[in-house]
């Protein structure tokens, strides 16, 4: 959630308004530390899912209809759960 987080406010009109390349060399630095250890209790997941949370934060900025609207943490938190299934299977 935490790279979905980063993604949504780095390219919000109201964040640092970054486009997705620019979001994408930021992020790199997390994507590289993501790991397999899938048993391990310190898991983050792996580079490509922390990739997609990455990509689905930053299109839920981008996509937003009231593009000054800032989503709450409760709602971005309740859309991220909807998607974490999705978000996981990468």
């Amino acid at each position: 959630m935490a790279d979905a987080y980063s993604a949504y406010y780095l390219s919000h009109a109201r964040g640092a308004a970054m486009q997705w390349k620019r979001v994408q060399q930021f992020l790199q630095v997390f994507v590289n530390i993501g790991d397999c250890a899938f048993n391990s209790t310190g898991h983050h997941g792996t580079p490509t899912q922390r990739l997609a949370a990455a990509q689905w934060g930053y299109e839920l900025a981008n996509n937003a209809q009231k593009q000054g609207h800032i989503l709450s943490t409760q709602e971005f938190a309740r859309l991220f759960e909807l998607e974490l299934a999705r978000l996981v299977t990468m």
